[in-house]
């Protein structure tokens, strides 16, 4: 697998296999790796949230909090938020 960065008008390309030009370009692309991952995780942990608070509006199961029921108008803001960051961070891992 190889990483390309742009250091101004210099670009540096980094193979784990062949010796790189600095270590610098090698670690920036192991984080590259490690935030694509990370996003990753982070889109499914908010998209299965999201799969949660749709499965409330349509099951209607009744959540108490602190002696009170919980509206379902606060599991449709819970669900545009979670799907929005969702599918944002499912985008930004791709690009």
């Amino acid at each position: 697998m190889a990483c390309l960065w742009h250091f101004g008008m210099m670009e540096i390309a980094t193979t784990r296999h062949k010796s790189t030009k600095s270590f610098r370009g090698y670690f920036m692309c192991l984080m590259s790796k490690n935030t694509q991952l990370g996003l990753t995780v982070a889109s499914i942990i908010f998209g299965l949230v999201a799969v949660l608070h749709a499965s409330r509006l349509l099951m209607h199961f009744s959540v108490t909090f602190n002696g009170q029921e919980v509206p379902l108008i606060a599991n449709v803001i819970g669900l545009l938020i979670t799907a929005y960051l969702s599918i944002w961070m499912w985008t930004l891992r791709s690009s």
